[in-house]
C-alpha cells in the first residue's frame, strides 16, 4: 500500500501573533525587574562611594601627619593657575606617577607646558584629563568626563569664599585669579580656604564634628546670580531653580584639577540636595555652593576623624533668611546642627545629625 502523506511537509510552527505576545510577555517582565534591579544596585553603589570618601580622608590625614603643625593642603593654591587642592593630595591616592608628571615641565605635539601644569581648564594638557577612579562616584549618572569629581572641600557656613569680590554695597568688581589679600578671607570658618592651610590641631570644635570634604552632584549650579544671596541664602533655594543652565562648561565638579568656588567647593548652608548659585560669575567667584548626590534623601561627607557620615535633606539648616557670620568673626553658626558641623571652632552644637 502507498503511503499518501509521504510528500507531505509539517507545517506546525509559532505565527506572528504568538510571537509578538511572547516578546510582550518578556518586556513586561524585564519592566518589573529593573526597579528591584535598580534597589539593589544603589546601595552597593553608596558603598562605593562611602569608600572613596574613606579614601580621601586617608589621604588628607597622611598629608598632614607628614606637614609641620599637622597642615591640611589648602583647597585652591590660591594663584593664577587655580590648581585643586586634590593635585597636592595626589601621592597619598597612590597617584604618584601622575603627580610626578604635573611637577615637570611638559612638551607635547600640540604645546609646551610648564611645571605644574597650565590653567585646569586647559583640555591639551595630558594630566588635567586623567580620570582618577576614586573621584568618581558611580552613582552620579551625569558624569559623561572623565576627568570630572564627585567630592568637593569643605568652607564652612559662609557664602564670602573670597574676601572683597564684593564692595560693602553691592558693587560688582570683576574677579581677578591671584588670591591677594582682597581674595583670601581673614579668618576661615570651615577646614578648607582659598590660599590658606589650616592646621587639625586647631579644630577645636572636634574633629568628629567638623566636615572635611563632601559630595557634589555634577552641574546644577546656577550662575551670574544677585549680589543678595550672600547675605540672605534662602533666595538661592527659592529663586534660582529654574535658571540652572545646561551647558556652562565648568559646572560642579567638571573637572578635579579645578580648585574654584564653583566646580570644588561648598558651604554648609542649604541642605544637601539644593540648588548651588553662584554670584556675579560662573565659577570662582563667592556663592551659596551645596553638598549633592544620587543617594536617596541625601549626601555623604566626609569628617576630620576620616569617617563618613550620611547627612539627610532635612537636616536642620537654622535660619536660612539670616546672614552668614561676617568674614573675620566669630560666634555660632545662624544655619543650625548643618553650618555647626562647618564649622572648626566655634564653639556650637553639631549633634544629633
Amino acid at each position: 500500500m502507498v503511503n499518501t502523506n509521504s510528500g507531505r511537509r509539517s507545517t506546525a510552527g509559532v505565527s506572528l501573533v504568538e510571537l509578538l505576545a511572547l516578546i510582550f510577555i518578556i518586556a513586561l517582565l524585564l519592566a518589573m525587574m529593573l526597579p528591584a534591579l535598580n534597589q539593589t544596585c544603589s546601595p552597593a553603589r553608596q558603598t562605593q562611594c562611602t569608600n572613596n570618601l574613606r579614601q580621601l580622608g586617608i589621604a588628607i590625614i597622611n598629608y598632614a601627619a607628614c606637614r609641620p603643625s599637622n597642615s591640611l593642603p589648602s583647597c585652591t593654591r590660591g594663584d593664577t593657575d587655580r590648581r585643586s587642592g586634590l593635585v597636592a593630595i595626589l601621592p597619598n591616592l597612590d597617584e604618584s606617577a601622575l603627580h610626578e608628571q604635573i611637577a615637570l615641565p611638559l612638551k607635547t605635539p600640540q604645546a609646551s607646558f610648564p611645571a605644574m601644569g597650565p590653567t585646569p581648564w586647559v583640555k591639551d594638557y595630558p594630566p588635567w584629563s586623567q580620570r582618577i577612579d576614586v573621584l568618581v562616584c558611580s552613582s552620579d549618572r551625569n558624569i559623561v568626563d572623565g576627568a570630572a569629581t564627585s567630592y568637593v572641600f569643605c568652607v564652612g557656613d559662609v557664602t564670602r569664599i573670597y574676601d572683597k569680590q564684593q564692595r560693602p554695597a553691592g558693587e560688582f568688581v570683576p574677579v581677578q585669579w591671584r588670591f591677594g589679600a582682597n581674595h583670601k578671607p581673614r579668618k576661615p570658618r570651615g577646614a578648607f580656604s582659598p590660599g590658606q592651610s589650616l592646621s587639625l590641631d586647631s579644630f577645636t570644635d572636634g574633629t568628629s564634628n567638623t566636615i572635611l570634604m563632601g559630595e557634589t552632584n555634577y552641574g546644577k549650579l546656577a550662575i551670574n546670580q544677585p549680589v543678595i544671596y550672600l547675605d540672605r541664602p534662602f533666595h538661592c533655594l527659592k529663586d534660582s531653580p529654574r535658571q540652572v543652565p545646561s551647558d556652562h562648561p565648568r559646572t560642579r565638579g567638571y573637572r578635579w584639577a579645578d580648585g574654584g568656588a564653583g566646580p570644588a567647593m561648598f558651604s554648609t548652608i542649604l541642605p544637601p540636595n539644593s540648588i548651588s548659585c553662584a554670584v556675579g560669575g560662573s565659577d570662582g567667584v563667592n556663592g551659596v555652593y551645596s553638598v549633592g548626590s544620587y543617594h536617596p534623601g541625601g549626601a555623604q561627607v566626609l569628617m576630620a576623624d576620616g569617617s563618613v557620615q550620611f547627612i539627610s535633606e532635612d537636616i536642620d539648616t537654622g535660619d536660612l533668611s539670616q546672614p552668614p557670620i561676617a568674614p573675620g568673626a566669630s560666634g555660632e553658626s545662624p544655619y543650625g546642627v548643618w553650618g555647626a558641623l562647618g564649622t572648626t571652632n566655634a564653639g556650637d552644637q553639631s549633634e544629633p545629625y
